[in-house]
């Protein structure tokens, strides 16, 4: 077993009778929870933060490990090597890891200096580094680009004005290209990567089950922030959360449908998954509560603490 306090635990998602596992020890583990043996294991340099594995993952098992450095190793436990690092985050270490539940291939991370990175790790480098103050996305500000095929259909129909078709829809286009400055934004969008997502230390990245939307907060301030992962815009939703930040890592949880569950030093926070707003403050553990699972079997929530105890919220009482 792990010699430090363990950091993330995960069924394996295509097997459960293994489960992964990954400690201060700086090691992650695969272990047969019917032999309650190791199957494999990968050493790190460094202490681990979390560990994350794709839920609808088909053609791949690799395992994104998140340490006290700032570079993301993925893991393949298949040939029992580190396959894969991706670097980029401007802070000291990477502290938070998701996967989208849409895709298997888009990993998600978030850093100590607050920034929240979009990857495809058939690429090398980030798709996207989310920024607090997008809140318009790209398409929203622009003017539609001038019909390209009305334009060559008309002049397919009329070859005799060709030459005038031809002129007017370059200039038209070059027209649309220095209103809107795109030589100048696609330069500019290359410094994308020094964008924060918050002002803290990341804690908690969780998708919404359909994939479209990130739901994110920070170390020091309430600032929860809802993100469409379709334009990369911050939705500015409130969440109706203490100023305090949180403390735990990656321990929340989605109903799949309007609840999200937030915990809070010794609370959970059930809160309205689209308009940030409370629905009630469930009060049980005497010290941090650590980790917070629903079962959207039987519509219950198990939290763990460090107060040693693990507490089940029936149906009954979330709905009440």
């Amino acid at each position: 077993g792990h010699r430090g306090s363990v950091t993330s635990l995960q069924w394996y998602p295509v097997d459960t009778g293994l489960l992964l596992s990954a400690a201060k020890d700086k090691s992650v583990r695969l272990t047969d929870a019917n032999e309650l043996a190791t199957v494999c294991s990968s050493r790190q340099d460094f202490e681990i933060n979390c560990v994350a594995m794709p839920r609808t993952a088909s053609g791949h098992c690799l395992i994104a490990i998140a340490a006290r450095n700032p570079v993301i190793r993925v893991w393949d436990p298949r040939s029992n090597c580190i396959t894969l690092n991706f670097a980029g985050h401007l802070g000291k270490e990477v502290t938070s890891l998701t996967w989208s539940s849409s895709s298997e291939w888009m990993l998600i991370s978030g850093g100590s200096c607050g920034q929240i990175r979009l990857w495809d790790v058939r690429k090398a480098n980030a798709l996207l580094a989310l920024d607090q103050y997008n809140t318009k996305s790209y398409s929203e500000g622009l003017t539609p680009l001038p019909d390209v095929e009305h334009l060559r259909e008309k002049s397919g129909r009329t070859p005799h004005v060709e030459d005038v078709l031809y002129n007017k829809f370059n200039r038209n286009l070059q027209d649309w290209v220095n209103s809107k400055k795109l030589v100048k934004k696609i330069a500019e969008s290359k410094r994308n990567d020094t964008a924060t997502a918050h002002n803290s230390s990341v804690r908690l990245l969780l998708t919404s089950p359909d994939g479209l939307f990130l739901y994110s907060a920070a170390h020091r301030m309430s600032e929860m922030r809802k993100w469409d992962l379709s334009s990369g815009k911050n939705t500015l939703v409130h969440f109706e959360l203490p100023t305090a930040g949180l403390k735990s890592l990656n321990s929340a949880a989605l109903d799949g449908g309007n609840h999200i569950f937030v915990p809070h030093k010794t609370s959970i926070f059930d809160l309205d998954a689209n308009t940030g707003k409370r629905y009630r403050k469930m009060n049980g553990h005497y010290d941090l509560v650590t980790g917070c699972v629903y079962n959207q079997f039987y519509g219950e929530v198990y939290t763990s603490s460090l107060d040693g105890n693990i507490l089940l919220w029936e149906a009954e009482v979330l709905k009440s």
